[in-house]
């Protein structure tokens, strides 16, 4: 397993883990906004994190969302932009 892949699996646990307890809850909302508005028509996401993972590009795809919208200072992880080109997420900064 590679670093970046290790390091995802191990950031996913530790937000799952404090998430079960009550101690976090996800960035990832969802947005009925005209903005967050998919070509499809189906309402996109918005985030409001400092950081984009790989785990905020699958929270979408299990909200069965193709438009994810983020901060425009976001940084995007690599593993994040290729799983966003694999689902077919679509990123737009706002």
């Amino acid at each position: 397993m590679d670093t970046e892949r290790l390091i995802a699996l191990i950031v996913r646990t530790v937000i799952e883990e404090l998430t079960r307890r009550g101690l976090m809850q996800s960035n990832v909302t969802d947005q009925s906004t005209p903005g967050a508005v998919s070509e499809a028509g189906d309402p996109g996401i918005r985030t409001n994190c400092h950081v984009i993972s790989e785990e905020t590009v699958l929270e979408a795809v299990r909200q069965g969302k193709c438009l994810l919208e983020i901060n425009a200072q976001a940084l995007i992880t690599p593993l994040a932009s290729d799983t966003a080109n694999e689902k077919g997420i679509r990123l737009k900064r706002v």
